[in-house]
């Protein structure tokens, strides 16, 4: 998750296994005014379009093929 969630832009991240911080994330969450959320939500919406895309992923691997080559 660290290579795609960037803390406070896209989304939250907590250390795996500490329940206080991830109780304090979803509470962060739920405290967030609309706009703030929103914010968040366009950010993770871009940042898997741009990255995670079937097609972006596809010229990422037939660049390393052609590399490769």
């Amino acid at each position: 998750c660290r290579d795609i969630i960037k803390n406070g832009y896209n989304g939250y991240l907590f250390q795996k296994g500490n329940v206080s911080e991830l109780e304090k994330k979803i509470m962060k969450v739920y405290n967030l005014k609309k706009f703030q959320l929103n914010k968040i939500q366009n950010n993770a919406r871009l940042r898997v379009i741009s990255h995670f895309d079937e097609q972006v992923v596809i010229q990422k691997k037939l660049n390393f093929i052609k590399k490769s080559i």
